[in-house]
């Protein structure tokens, strides 16, 4: 997706902080523009993290008390806003986006849509079996036809909801939930 945007094959990109970087290494300034995702009706921005470091240890690692005293420090607020800053990445501590770098170039509309008082976090559904057929094929389906004028964005909604819905349901009564 960033490569097809960078070479100029897509004009618009919906993607996470992380994409600044590559892009300002490949684009001329001036051509792109970061954009903040729409609020909603009722004022409310709802939006996913983005973005940020997640780490797990596994269950045969032989080394559990060093890896997580590496967690540990790469997780520290001083590393996470360097590993941010370098990488176009969002950091995962408050106070990180005080510093002036979230306050000017591209990261600042990511840096002020995190720090909006009316963001609702939500969450991907990636614990479902269909949530890379809904990703990877079923949306961009749905999307690209109500862009062609073939479907209304009522039913766009509607049939993205119901696969969801469908999907969240199977997996309730496979986990009985």
């Amino acid at each position: 997706m960033v490569q097809g945007f960078m070479n100029g094959q897509a004009a618009i990109l919906n993607q996470t902080a992380e994409v600044i970087v590559p892009v300002q290494k490949n684009m001329k300034e001036g051509n792109w523009e970061i954009i903040p995702i729409p609020k909603s009706p009722s004022g409310k921005n709802f939006n996913h993290y983005g973005s940020t470091a997640a780490y797990a240890i596994s269950s045969n690692s032989k080394n559990k008390e060093a890896a997580w005293k590496f967690i540990e420090f790469v997780s520290s607020p001083e590393i996470n806003l360097e590993y941010a800053k370098r990488n176009g990445m969002l950091p995962i501590f408050k106070d990180s986006y005080y510093d002036e770098f979230f306050s000017k170039g591209a990261i600042k509309g990511f840096a002020e849509q995190m720090a909006d008082p009316n963001i609702v976090y939500v969450n991907w559904a990636d614990y479902l079996p269909e949530q890379s057929t809904f990703i990877g094929t079923f949306a961009k389906d749905e999307v690209q036809k109500y862009l062609l004028n073939k479907q209304s964005a009522e039913d766009t909604l509607k049939n993205l909801n119901e696969f969801l819905v469908n999907a969240q349901k199977k997996y309730n009564e496979a986990n009985k939930k």
